[in-house]
């Protein structure tokens, strides 16, 4: 006999149940690591978007502090000495055109704030708006704060210390002696810009008293008697030494290269008599300023007779004028010790160039404070 076989139909379903299974977790699986795949992709996109648009930012707000730098070494001594409303540093705090503002608050320790005086620079679509902050009791020291706004913000600062030439007064006397003038010989002659305008500006006594010898002097203008304290440099500049010397040594050519030729005698030991280097007199529209720094106790070197030289001599100590005949100096005579010998047939006259400050081309050195770059 003969039996048919009729097999189950349930193991068939079953086969095709797990297939259907596997079948969906592999897609779930995969479908699942095509969403991580695009999410990690949209993911580093954005960042690499944000990274750019930050770097750019950055980028920019850099840039504004290069510019603001730039602008305080290029617009410094004129403006300050030109119009001190327009100064960037070392100028009082309000007054009509001031840019300076008292602000105790926003950004300790510094306490007066200029955001007006650096113009705002675009950098590839980034505005970067510069502040300048100092403390009154510093104001060389100056911190430039460079923001930076467009699709990303960023901000940089750094603290860059000012080495400009300012002189103390906006007009220079023809002389300026802290001491005595003594054994005035011959006609030697000192003219101020007008009878009512300062001659000489003596830190001891006028003209006629025992320590200003009148001699045979042809002087126009006023003596100013006691008419300071302290050191005749200081009467004059109100630049350090030490920061006018960086600023001689700073130039092409060094510290005697000029418009300062600065003989320290320690660097640049000078002989008895002055032989001056190309270009150290001057000129009626480019004064410059000889300093002879040497030490006290030691005397100055003499000058050329028949010399014009047009700007300002210095002398620390022990100035004997013998030699000095016919010497021409259109500007100002300054001694930090008393002038031994005022010789015949110099003289010393006012020069509307050599005695007004803003005609000394000597532009300001900024140096950036070592530590202080912030970024964020």
């Amino acid at each position: 006999m003969i039996r048919s076989h009729q097999p189950s139909m349930f193991p068939r379903r079953q086969r095709g149940v797990a297939t259907l299974f596997v079948s969906l977790v592999a897609l779930v699986l995969i479908t699942l690591a095509t969403l991580f795949a695009n999410r990690n992709a949209i993911f580093e996109q954005v960042t690499s978007a944000n990274h750019y648009r930050y770097s750019q930012a950055f980028e920019a707000a850099a840039g504004g502090l290069e510019y603001a730098i730039a602008w305080l070494g290029t617009n410094g001594n004129p403006n300050c000495n030109a119009d001190p409303a327009t100064c960037p540093y070392n100028v009082p705090v309000g007054g009509t055109g001031a840019a300076w503002v008292v602000d105790t608050t926003t950004h300790p320790p510094y306490n007066q704030k200029n955001t007006v005086s650096v113009a705002a620079q675009t950098f590839n679509g980034y505005t970067a708006t510069v502040t300048l902050w100092r403390n009154s009791a510093s104001p060389l020291l100056v911190e430039i704060v460079s923001v930076a706004t467009g699709d990303a913000t960023a901000t940089v600062r750094q603290i860059v210390s000012v080495n400009a030439l300012m002189f103390t007064s906006p007009a220079l006397p023809p002389v300026t002696v802290n001491g005595c003038i003594s054994n005035v010989t011959g006609n030697p002659s000192i003219n101020a810009q007008n009878a009512v305008s300062n001659a000489i500006v003596s830190s001891t006594g006028p003209v006629g008293s025992a320590c200003i010898d009148p001699g045979h002097f042809a002087v126009t203008g006023q003596t100013v008697a006691n008419g300071f304290a302290g050191s005749a440099w200081d009467q004059t500049f109100s630049t350090p030494k030490d920061k006018m010397l960086g600023m001689a040594q700073r130039q092409t050519g060094g510290a005697v290269a000029g418009p300062i030729f600065y003989y320290d005698y320690v660097v640049n030991t000078v002989g008895n008599v002055w032989n001056p280097p190309a270009g150290s007199t001057g000129s009626p529209t480019s004064p410059v300023i000889v300093i002879f720094d040497n030490p006290p106790g030691s005397d100055c070197p003499k000058l050329n007779g028949n010399m014009t030289l047009y700007g300002i001599v210095y002398c620390n100590s022990g100035l004997d004028m013998t030699g000095w005949g016919n010497t021409n100096i259109y500007g100002s005579l300054v001694s930090d010790s008393a002038i031994t010998k005022f010789t015949a047939n110099t003289t010393i006259n006012f020069n509307a160039a050599a005695d007004n400050p803003i005609n000394y081309p000597v532009q300001p050195i900024i140096s950036r404070v070592s530590g202080s770059w912030r970024d964020f």
